[in-house]
Formats: structure tokens, C-alpha cells, sequence
């Protein structure tokens, strides 16, 4: 029987920020490709288009934006 915390996976502690190599599994993952360009949101007008335009180039520029997150943006704004 194991006593003590449970162990934290890599990708968990990637997302958080605490990814040290020395304490890593040093199993790779494959990491998604982040979006480099903002494809035309179809579907948003206006003030929304906007925050698409400002918000989507900011994460591009991090990059944070991948696919599956545009499409939750446009989500989001829609």
C-alpha cells in the first residue's frame, strides 16, 4: 500500500506552470501545434469580431492558441 500524495503527470504540471526537468517522468508528449494566423470567424458581428480580432492575436502571439481553443473562442464570443 503507497502512503503519501498521489503523483502530479507532466502534462498537469505543464499546464500549471511547475515543469521542472529534474522532477519529470521524461516520457515526451507530443505537443500540439499552436495556431500561427487567425482564420475568419464566421459568424460574429461587431463587437465580437473585435475581441476575436484582439483576443485571437494575443494568444497566437503566446503561443496558447491552438484548434480546438479557436474553436472555443469563437464559442464563447458567438
Amino acid at each position: 500500500m503507497a502512503k503519501g500524495r498521489k503523483k502530479i503527470s507532466d502534462e498537469a504540471k505543464r499546464l500549471r506552470g511547475t515543469d521542472q526537468p529534474c522532477r519529470m517522468d521524461g516520457a515526451v508528449v507530443p505537443v500540439a501545434a499552436p495556431a500561427t494566423t487567425l482564420p475568419k470567424a464566421k459568424g460574429l458581428k461587431g463587437t465580437a469580431k473585435k475581441v476575436y480580432q484582439v483576443v485571437g492575436t494575443e494568444l497566437a502571439s503566446k503561443g496558447l492558441l491552438e484548434a480546438v481553443n479557436l474553436d472555443l473562442l469563437v464559442a464563447r464570443l458567438g
